[in-house]
């Protein structure tokens, strides 16, 4: 009798872009669709400094600016920036994830969610910059954990 083996389980290759650090600090974050107002302020205010000052002098982070909303359970879903491409069924790297609330803005059954809207529409129903807001996260967690925003190739 032949003796039955346990399956192997499969592993996906780690890949170029793929940062589980990144997403448990995004998923702290609140959701980007219930809390835009706050997250327009806080890109004006980030967008101002950035502006205003060189880039080794910027010193900000989210904390620092603004102080949090109330705290609201956020997945990491990944948005992407308007110029970046990739294939079907493909995600985008874990750097160009947002916050999004699973109830209404990340729920494939929402009539407000980004899956139903769309990227763009979704942005420009909340009236934010969606690649200028990646860029702030991403800048936020250099500066908080002191690790690259983008990651390239070698």
């Amino acid at each position: 009798m032949i003796a039955r083996t346990k399956p192997l389980k499969y592993r996906r290759k780690p890949r170029l872009g793929d940062d589980g650090k990144y997403l448990d600090w995004v998923r702290s974050l609140p959701c980007l669709g219930c809390f835009a107002s706050w997250y327009r302020e806080l890109l004006s205010d980030w967008l101002r400094l950035c502006d205003g000052l060189p880039v080794g002098e910027l010193r900000f982070s989210v904390a620092d600016r603004l102080t949090f909303p109330p705290r609201q359970w956020s997945s990491a879903a990944h948005i992407g920036f308007s110029t970046s491409q990739r294939g079907l069924a493909q995600k985008y790297p874990d750097r160009e994830a947002g916050p999004l609330c699973e109830e209404k803005h990340h729920s494939r059954h929402s009539k407000i969610s980004i899956h139903t809207l769309g990227a763009e529409r979704f942005f420009d129903g909340l009236a934010l910059d969606r690649d200028q807001t990646l860029r702030m996260l991403a800048a936020n967690y250099e500066e908080i954990h002191g690790e690259p925003a983008v990651r390239t190739a070698n």
